[in-house]
């Protein structure tokens, strides 16, 4: 039984921006809002991520992605709440997901523990929870091949069924994407690292 929807799911949840505005107090930031036709890139094109869609309520990103050869799938974000509410499209077969509830990181919070069921409907029907925690280490300057950003670096841990996988994210208000993304022991993947060369804003 192939269980790629299942890694598919952790690396959507990052996909999605959760927080976003100025480099001020974290109870003061707002979601972010983005234009069609915006797009970021990471590792030199390993993974693009590009505005596709705006509904009244909802963001649509195509993302696309190099793991075990070309993937792409679209994420649906919610805009009041910044939460990933579904994703489906290819990830080594056909996938289509529902998140309940939305995942969000938003409020940014200096601590933060939860818990969201996956309901899966391809490639096949079955229902999986996963539980996180993640903590904000602090507000970082780096330098990844796209410039140097103020960011906010987030450390989290994901309990799966499979194992435990650990994740920290350096997000960038300016860019209101992630900069870098370090991923380890991500369950039948191993250790992905993400570090932006590019993106075209158009706000």
């Amino acid at each position: 039984m192939k269980l790629s929807w299942f890694v598919l799911c952790e690396l959507a949840i990052l996909l999605a921006s959760v927080m976003a505005g100025g480099m001020v107090g974290i109870d003061e930031i707002e979601p972010p809002q983005y234009m069609v036709g915006e797009s970021w890139v990471w590792n030199g094109g390993e993974m693009v991520q590009t505005v596709i869609g705006e509904e009244p309520d909802h963001y649509v990103f195509d993302v696309q992605i190099d793991i075990q050869g070309h993937q792409q799938f679209w994420v649906m974000m919610n805009k009041e709440n910044a939460g990933v509410e579904r994703l489906w499209g290819t990830f080594i077969e056909p996938i289509d997901v529902v998140l309940d509830p939305p995942f969000t990181l938003f409020p940014l919070l200096e601590h933060r523990e939860g818990t969201l069921i996956f309901y899966v409907y391809a490639p096949m029907r079955i229902d999986a929870l996963l539980t996180f925690q993640s903590d904000l280490v602090g507000v970082e300057e780096i330098t990844v091949p796209a410039g140097t950003f103020e960011t906010y670096h987030m450390s989290q841990a994901y309990e799966v069924m499979y194992g435990t996988a650990f994740i920290d994210l350096w997000f960038s208000p300016e860019v209101r994407q992630y900069i870098k993304i370090d991923i380890r022991q991500m369950p039948f993947v191993g250790d992905l690292y993400y570090e932006l060369t590019s993106c075209d804003l158009l706000m």
